[in-house]
């Protein structure tokens, strides 16, 4: 009724009377961050406002307040400001103003940037002091947050965000499942053939081919890397950048490709050691342990494999369930492409790797086969002023090796160490190895686009250091090169 309606107007008003007054004003500082600025404007103190700020009249929010507010601003006695204690939003000093909230300004504010408090800094350092009962304030935060959620849901999209939700758990706890599976492979294979080593019942050499130096970093970096994505799980937001912490975890996953690329080798090798009786006893022993389920070494050596190729996947999974104007969604772009860079390093450097067995096979040297050396290409040269013909050149990552190619015993003849102190020279078909202190050893092949392809690919290797064995980052540069 009239006469309500006009009881509720003067109520506001008396809330929101200016009074000289000291009190202890509530900071809104503590609790929104769009009123900053200094004032020494005072509320009576334990008189909150009788409507509801909250409240929706004919389809817009707090209109009551608004318009009792409005007509309190029109009147000579309320609302006055003591010029020398006082100023309101940046108004003079000897000018009347009601503490009203700038609607329009905080609208804009949020509609700019909702979810960063770099608009903070646009308001100047000061505060202004209101003096709210607690209440008022709470139901002020609850329309801030409220439209903070609805800004949120608007920009990300709700069903991205369960998706993504969904799948980050299925990636932590696929990665928890690898970790478990690769310390029982340690417990239950591992151990007990370093065991029996000792005991120089089989050989050690061959348990360094099953298990390469490798093994235990591998194991390692994917238990960090199951604890990883578990943290992203516990901590996930609308706002969590999912791609960039996958980017900065991609160098534990790294050590998986020195593993995955002897994969070959160390399967080779384990059905030959299964032929000794020692052994096939132990793996008729674990065969009754609950905790394999039954598994045999070569399924859980091929887990390895399996999850370095499984990471590509996931991570597309992922970007498929991210909204395209999500930040993320460049950041997930960029693991995709780090992780599928992978993928094609472990399809070639298994073929170099194999590769490289096959030429110490028939070299019948076991010592050239160590740990990070890869035959990257083959060549059949001459050497000049020798007397050998028919020789080949196998070109590895470190290394150059020349044999003779025709006699059924094949002998090394040449090997020259790769360094930054080597450099080559092409003439035609001829390149001439010219390596500090030594003398220059010239190499004449078939054809010239052979000599040319030799000497960028050696080049190549020396300019990014591809000869630390122990460095694989090495290799990466050379391989993005190429892909460029």
């Amino acid at each position: 009724s009239t006469t309500d309606y006009e009881q509720k107007v003067e109520e506001t008003l008396s809330a929101f009377k200016v009074t000289k007054e000291k009190s202890e004003p509530i900071a809104f500082r503590q609790t929104s961050r769009f009123f900053k600025k200094k004032g020494t404007i005072a509320i009576k103190e334990n008189t909150p406002p009788s409507v509801d700020i909250a409240h929706k009249q004919n389809g817009s929010c707090g209109t009551l307040l608004e318009e009792s507010l409005v007509e309190g601003r029109s009147s000579s006695t309320e609302g006055k400001i003591n010029a020398k204690h006082s100023r309101l939003m940046g108004l003079k000093r000897d000018r009347v103003q009601s503490a009203v909230i700038d609607l329009s300004r905080l609208q804009q504010t949020l509609n700019d940037n909702p979810l960063s408090r770099s608009n903070v800094h646009s308001f100047p350092s000061q505060q202004t002091f209101v003096n709210w009962t607690k209440e008022a304030v709470q139901k002020l935060t609850v329309i801030e947050s409220a439209v903070r959620g609805c800004l949120v849901r608007r920009k990300y999209k709700v069903n991205s965000l369960l998706m993504r939700k969904n799948v980050i758990t299925e990636i932590a706890d696929t990665e928890k499942n690898f970790s478990k599976n690769m310390i029982l492979m340690d417990e239950f294979f591992r151990k007990p053939l370093l065991s029996l080593a000792e005991q120089k019942v089989v050989a050690a050499s061959d348990v360094s081919l099953v298990f390469n130096k490798s093994f235990e970093q591998c194991l390692r970096n994917s238990i960090e890397l199951s604890k990883r994505f578990r943290e992203m799980c516990v901590n996930f937001k609308a706002t969590t950048l999912l791609g960039e912490k996958i980017g900065e975890s991609i160098y534990l996953a790294s050590a998986l490709l020195v593993f995955t690329m002897d994969y070959n080798i160390s399967l080779k090798t384990w059905k030959e050691m299964k032929k000794a009786g020692c052994v096939r006893t132990l793996v008729d022993m674990n065969l009754n342990e609950k905790e394999l389920e039954n598994r045999t070494l070569e399924q859980l050596l091929i887990q390895p494999v399996q999850r370095l190729m499984r990471y590509p996947m996931l991570v597309d999974v992922l970007i498929k369930a991210t909204y395209k104007r999500n930040p993320d969604y460049e950041c997930l772009k960029n693991a995709y492409t780090q992780f599928e860079l992978f993928s094609n390093v472990v399809n070639e450097r298994t073929k170099m790797r194999d590769g490289l067995q096959e030429m110490c096979e028939e070299l019948n040297n076991a010592d050239l086969f160590v740990m990070g050396r890869l035959l990257v290409s083959k060549y059949q040269v001459e050497v000049k002023d020798s007397k050998k013909k028919g020789c080949i050149v196998c070109v590895c990552n470190d290394m150059l090796i020349v044999y003779s190619g025709k006699t059924k015993d094949k002998t090394v003849i040449l090997e020259i160490k790769l360094s930054g102190s080597v450099n080559l020279v092409q003439n035609g078909k001829s390149v001439v190895i010219n390596e500090y202190g030594k003398a220059p050893v010239t190499l004449v092949f078939s054809d010239k686009r052979n000599a040319e392809s030799f000497n960028k690919v050696v080049s190549g290797m020396i300019l990014d250091e591809w000869y630390v064995l122990d460095d694989d980052r090495s290799y990466g540069k050379l391989l993005v090169n190429l892909l460029n």
